[in-house]
């Protein structure tokens, strides 16, 4: 909820007489010419109302009218009114200790939240179905942690637009709010006269998460570098950058994406890099930190920081992994368009990336977006050899991939993709047996999976219908490689196993019938 709109709500249900002064885009001489007119007037008003200074903001000269504002406030206090001021920036200091004000009477109005966000969404039309939670989360990002105005704006866009299916692309667009966020820029000579502190703004309007001051610095040195770099900080603080929680900062969700409409392309690219790195910076990384030099890196394709990212969370210990999938949710919805690569500007960094991107949507428990990225991924594998990639990371690959998957039953496997999947893992780990090159990557998981029983195991768990285990069989006896023959004599010996354990309590003959491994499974025939 806005400060306005809090501040409308509280007076409404007050019930009593209350004045409305605005100071929206009124210039220090405007207030205080304002703010004199106010305490006349109200001297000769019988009325005696209380008051709402609304949007005045301190963010320009506001020593030329402290003294008229103390005055206003002076006079309403004195008759026992009251006043309620909204303002983005920082209330100051000497008119709090004139009036001996606590804490208390300073209040944060929050953004939206996310389930707000929704409820709004929801309000406009957006389906309740799987485009719900990644539009919330487009828009609480766009909108710099769920500012009203902008919020209501996008989702307003968006129901004209039908809530189309969501990518990364709908997080980079221009939207509906463009046309706010120009005016609002257009202002900014004026209220911000320092030409280095508003280069330093417009450079972290690249940020779309949270950041630290630290990294607003870094900022600072992308080039030309810019000259006092902490003092131009500094005299952001307030309506231009705004404190959000322990020591992280937010642009003003009236500047945000204002970097996309004043640097070229490739300025922008740099601009995500330098963020990217900005991000890690320092040697403690916290998932906010982690979230934003992935997405940062990922949009300005820097290598380095991916390739080091990527690397993170193979060696992330467990009870922070789901810390850092929740960081990288919006990862999950990158590039779902079929035969598309999810990086492709490296496409052995990309093959990486999927990886990542799949264990994430499993971790979070969405195992239909993770099983769409496995086919992605699957694909992305198969042009390894038009992309020039090594014929050993490839195989690497098709391990992993089959490793997450083939044995994780919560994933719904045809039995024919079983089928497929396990020969073909069987026989990468067989290959490594000779390959130098993937061997290091699959040896140390070898052992685990090179069973063909484990083939046999899975299928029993996952099919109890006839025709599953059917089409099991089917596909199994298709497959023209000699590691098919490895399950079918798996597949046999369990068979006879069973049926001799059958026969121990009555030494009754029984035994299995076959024709090789091109016959099917069935029982003998009785004596």
């Amino acid at each position: 909820m806005g400060k306005s709109t809090l501040a409308r709500l509280l007076v409404e249900r007050e019930g009593k007489v209350w004045k409305f002064l605005n100071f929206e885009q009124a210039s220090p001489e405007e207030t205080k010419n304002i703010l004199l007119r106010a305490t006349l007037a109200d001297r000769e008003d019988n009325t005696e109302p209380d008051y709402v200074i609304d949007d005045l903001n301190f963010d320009q000269s506001p020593m030329r009218y402290e003294r008229q504002l103390e005055g206003f406030l002076s006079t309403i206090v004195l008759r026992g009114g009251r006043v309620i001021i909204t303002t983005q920036g920082d209330f100051p200091g000497r008119i709090a200790r004139a009036f001996d004000l606590p804490n208390e009477c300073l209040l944060v109005v929050p953004g939206l939240d996310e389930e707000e966000v929704a409820q709004i969404a929801c309000n406009h039309g957006c389906p309740e179905d799987k485009r719900l939670k990644p539009w919330k989360q487009i828009i609480h990002a766009k909108s710099i942690g769920g500012h009203p105005l902008l919020v209501h704006a996008m989702a307003i866009n968006l129901e004209a637009r039908g809530w189309p299916e969501p990518n990364l692309e709908d997080l980079l667009s221009p939207d509906s709010v463009g046309d706010v966020r120009r005016e609002f820029r257009k202002r900014l000579r004026d209220l911000l006269p320092s030409d280095e502190a508003r280069k330093l703004l417009y450079r972290l309007s690249i940020f779309t998460f949270f950041f630290r001051r630290v990294h607003a610095l870094n900022m600072a040195g992308y080039p030309p570098q810019l000259e006092s770099p902490g003092e131009c900080f500094d005299l952001l603080l307030g309506p231009w950058v705004e404190q959000v929680q322990q020591g992280y900062h937010q642009i003003s969700p009236l500047l945000y994406g204002s970097a996309n409409e004043i640097f070229t392309p490739e300025e922008i690219k740099s601009l995500h890099q330098s963020a990217a790195r900005s991000y890690l910076a320092e040697k403690r990384i916290t998932a906010t930190e982690l979230k934003g030099a992935f997405f940062h890196g990922f949009l300005g394709e820097a290598l380095d920081v991916l390739e080091g990212l990527y690397s993170f969370t193979l060696r992330a210990e467990a009870e922070i992994w789901p810390n850092i999938c929740q960081a990288l949710e919006w990862l999950t919805y990158c590039r779902l368009e079929r035969n598309t690569r999810l990086f492709p500007a490296d496409p052995m960094l990309s093959l990486q990336l999927r990886n990542v991107q799949f264990r994430v949507a499993r971790e979070n428990a969405e195992l239909g977006l993770a099983m769409q990225i496995a086919r992605l991924w699957e694909w992305e594998i198969e042009q390894s050899d038009s992309a020039g990639i090594p014929a050993g990371f490839k195989s690497a690959n098709y391990f992993l991939l089959f490793g997450h998957v083939l044995y994780d039953i919560r994933f719904p496997l045809r039995p024919s993709d079983l089928v497929s999947m396990s020969v073909k893992q069987l026989s990468l780990i067989q290959e490594a047996k000779d390959d130098a090159s993937i061997k290091e990557i699959i040896s140390p998981h070898a052992e685990t999976f090179d069973d063909a029983q484990l083939t046999v195991m899975n299928a029993a768990s996952r099919y109890h219908m006839a025709e599953e285990i059917e089409e099991f069989f089917i596909s199994l006896h298709a497959q023209e490689h000699q590691t098919a023959d490895r399950i079918w004599a798996q597949l046999i010996g369990s068979a006879r196993a069973a049926a001799a354990r059958q026969a121990q309590p009555d030494q009754r003959a029984a035994g299995v019938r076959h024709g090789g491994r091109r016959g099917l499974l069935a029982p003998a025939a009785s004596q």
